[in-house]
């Protein structure tokens, strides 16, 4: 569901003139897969296109190839915001950890899936790893420019949790904001 944006503020608005989007949210990447030279252009012309989330594999985003891990390990309640990106420099260290999940009852993990990718920046992180390869950082959302635009995933789950998580709500509220004129 799109309750999550309801409570943030927003309308999902279809079939409008997405040539004059400022933010395209993409939550099925065979949508976006069909249209991918259409938002591309987009993108390009100034919008932000916000994947929430990408499913495991290889994906083309753009110009760029982004890889979708499953969490090693399992799946996380928490992910780090001590990346210097603009987007959380206001949030507290802990802040994105053991978020209340309202379709449960109590705190659920918020991450099952990592991602990398060439030249995209690290808005939150969490590192991954496992039985026989080395802990490394790896990104929960990031962002890379294209154009005038940008393009932005986020893996980790604000659904059921923008309610009765600040933090989350004022997230979503972020990875939905267009480009900012100057």
């Amino acid at each position: 569901g799109y309750e999550w944006l309801r409570e943030l503020g927003h309308s999902c608005a279809e079939k409008t003139a997405i040539q004059d989007a400022e933010v395209i949210l993409i939550t099925d990447l065979k949508a976006y897969l069909r249209e991918a030279d259409t938002l591309d252009a987009i993108v390009r012309g100034g919008a932000v296109a916000f994947f929430f989330p990408l499913p495991v594999g290889s994906h083309r985003i753009g110009a760029s190839m982004v890889e979708i891990k499953k969490a090693g390990m399992g799946p996380r309640h928490f992910v780090s915001c001590q990346t210097d990106h603009p987007m959380v420099l206001d949030f507290k260290m802990d802040a994105f950890k053991f978020w209340y999940d309202e379709s449960c009852g109590h705190p659920s993990p918020i991450l099952n899936s990592s991602f990398e990718g060439e030249r995209w920046d690290c808005i939150l992180k969490t590192s991954d790893g496992g039985w026989g390869r080395s802990w490394e950082p790896v990104m929960a959302a990031g962002e890379k420019a294209h154009g005038k635009g940008k393009w932005r995933i986020g893996q980790v789950d604000l659904r059921y949790r923008v309610k009765t998580n600040p933090v989350a709500k004022i997230f979503g509220r972020r990875m939905l904001e267009p480009i900012q004129a100057k």
